[in-house]
C-alpha cells in the first residue's frame, strides 16, 4: 500500500457502516491499531510537504509490539490476510444479511453502502506486510510477514449472498456440523467451544445429523 494511501484506508475503515459490525473483532482492533500509527506516520508534517513524517504516535518498541500483537492473533487462523478477514466478515450477522434473510426490500442506499465497505475491505486485504513495516519502521527481524492478495472480498461476499438462502449465516454458515448436547447447547466441529443456543441467533439452517462416511459405505453395502 503506497504511502498517501494509507490514511484514506485508515479513514475509510472508520467509516464503514453496514459491515461496522467487525470493528468489534479483538483482531481487526489490533489491526486497527497498527493503521493508526501507520497513518500518522504518512501526515504531511506541513513544514515539508510530500515527506513522511516521523512516527509520533509511540516509540520503536511499541511500534513494534502492537505489530507483533496483531500478527500474533493473525497466525491463531491464518498466515494469509485475506483469508482471515473474510472469516470475520462472512460471521458478521448485519443489516444486509438480516433483511435479505427475511426477503425484506433492500434498498439502493443499503446496496450502495455495502459496496462501499466491501470495496473498502477489498483493498484493506490487499495491504502488503513489507509496506506497512517500511512506513512503521520495523525491520524484518522485529516483524515477520503476512501473505496478501489471494482473496477477492467482493466476490467471495456477493457468492455467500447468493448461497444465503440454502447456506444460513453467521454462526450457522461458518461451520459444517455441530454438536447437540442435551438440547441445551450446540459446539461447532471446526472450533470446539460450546456455543449456547440464545448465542445462535436466527438462521435458515438447521442442524442435521451427520454420518460418518464409513458408516455410510456400511449401509450401503447392506
Amino acid at each position: 500500500m503506497m504511502q498517501n494511501q494509507i490514511g484514506r484506508l485508515y479513514l475509510d475503515l472508520c467509516g464503514l457502516t453496514v459491515l461496522r459490525g467487525i470493528l468489534k473483532d479483538s483482531g481487526l482492533n489490533r489491526f486497527m491499531a497498527v493503521l493508526e500509527m501507520a497513518a500518522m506516520a504518512t501526515m504531511d508534517s506541513g513544514e515539508n510537504p510530500g515527506t513522511q513524517r516521523a512516527v509520533r504516535s509511540s516509540d520503536t518498541a511499541a511500534r513494534i509490539a502492537a505489530y507483533s500483537d496483531f500478527l500474533a492473533e493473525l497466525y491463531k487462523k491464518d498466515t494469509d490476510l485475506g483469508r482471515w478477514l473474510l472469516e470475520i466478515i462472512l460471521a458478521d450477522v448485519n443489516p444486509y444479511v438480516l433483511k435479505l434473510a427475511k426477503g425484506q426490500l433492500l434498498t439502493n442506499v443499503m446496496v450502495q453502502a455495502l459496496r462501499r465497505d466491501l470495496d473498502t475491505l477489498e483493498r484493506l486485504a490487499a495491504l502488503d506486510s513489507k509496506g506497512i513495516k517500511d512506513i512503521l519502521q520495523i525491520g524484518d527481524a522485529n516483524g515477520p510477514d503476512w501473505t496478501w492478495g489471494q482473496v477477492q472480498i467482493r466476490a467471495e461476499y456477493e457468492r455467500f449472498l447468493k448461497m444465503l438462502p440454502t447456506q444460513g449465516y453467521g454462526l450457522w454458515a461458518s461451520h459444517y456440523a455441530f454438536y447437540l448436547q442435551s438440547g441445551a447447547s450446540a459446539t461447532p466441529a471446526l472450533s470446539g467451544r460450546p456455543v449456547a443456543i440464545g448465542e445462535l441467533g436466527p438462521s435458515t439452517l438447521t442442524p442435521v445429523p451427520v454420518v460418518h462416511p464409513d458408516v455410510e459405505t456400511d449401509r450401503a453395502k447392506q
